[in-house]
């Protein structure tokens, strides 16, 4: 499989691609015929942009939050707190 270089986000798959734990980490891209961009890493599943059109028709990262601030200098150490708060969840169980 190979990643898409997303064009409406900016973000650069190079900065996603990191080791945790072992397992290698990346960016996925989906394009759809309108060109619109859903970006999604593949730790954690997190959906990182979804380029589309906002409520004023302008191409936008329709994503609300915080989370864009620290993207994607700190997607792994987010994720992999994530991550370790499911696999603790799991084990208690």
């Amino acid at each position: 499989m190979s990643t898409v270089q997303p064009k409406l986000s900016g973000l650069k798959p190079e900065k996603f691609q990191k080791e945790i734990n072992g397992k290698k980490t990346d960016l996925y891209t989906l394009v759809n015929s309108d060109g619109y961009e859903v970006s999604i890493t593949n730790y954690g599943g997190a959906i990182v942009a979804i380029m589309v059109p906002d409520k004023d028709g302008k191409v936008a990262n329709v994503i609300q939050g915080q989370m864009l601030s620290i993207l994607p200098s700190h997607i792994c150490q987010l994720l992999s707190v994530v991550s370790e708060t499911v696999s603790a969840r799991e084990n208690s169980n």
